[in-house]
């Protein structure tokens, strides 16, 4: 537990709205795992509530608490002043991947030289050099193309259904391990969609 809080410590001040979502993701399917194995579904969890009147007040009331606290926490994070918008903050970074994409779409222009690719199409220095486009899919695509983008997701499904299986066929005591792995997963690989920096942040996940 005590590990838990300091990784949302950690990565509420890091400030990174990729992590972020990448956090809800992971969570959102921890939930959604410990619903399956105990039987339930969404919906009967729903109906149950509902058919409870102070739990239903209850769960409005805490709803209504987290809407307004991650409203004040993306409010926030909009007038962040180390950040421009989420799109903004990327624009260079894609672009360049983009350009790189469609000028080596098949086997993509060599593996780690994403720089050579921002240095062709941002002015450096003041844009800064970055050894990624701020998406994996975008760099894995950029560099070894989509063959070789289309290789990594084959071995990433892959890997998910194995955990799967695993989660679905291990005793109950065991299904931790497999949730917390699905979910790191999860975690990362929405976190991953907008950023390249697994390692910092899959840590704290």
């Amino acid at each position: 537990g005590v590990y838990v809080l300091s990784g949302l410590a950690l990565l509420f001040l890091s400030s990174s709205r990729s992590g972020w979502l990448g956090t809800a993701a992971g969570l959102g399917l921890l939930l959604l795992l410990f619903l399956r194995d105990k039987g339930l579904s969404v919906s009967r969890v729903v109906r149950f509530v509902r058919a409870r009147r102070f739990l239903s007040l209850l769960a409005a009331a805490a709803g209504l608490a987290l809407i307004g606290g991650l409203g004040y926490v993306l409010y926030r994070q909009a007038v962040h002043p180390t950040h421009s918008s989420f799109l903004e903050a990327r624009q260079g970074f894609w672009t360049s991947a983009l350009i790189t994409i469609g000028q080596h779409p098949i086997l993509g222009q060599g593996p780690f030289t994403f720089v050579s690719a921002l240095a062709r199409t941002q002015s450096i220095p003041v844009f800064g050099v970055y050894l990624h486009s701020h998406s994996l899919p975008l760099t894995l695509a950029a560099e070894i193309g989509l063959v070789g983008l289309a290789a990594f997701l084959f071995l990433f499904v892959s890997a998910v259904r194995q955990l799967w299986r695993c989660f679905a066929d291990l005793l109950p005591a065991k299904r931790l391990l497999a949730a917390g792995l699905l979910a790191a997963v999860a975690a990362a690989a929405v976190h991953s969609l907008f950023d390249t920096m697994i390692g910092k942040t899959f840590g704290l996940w």
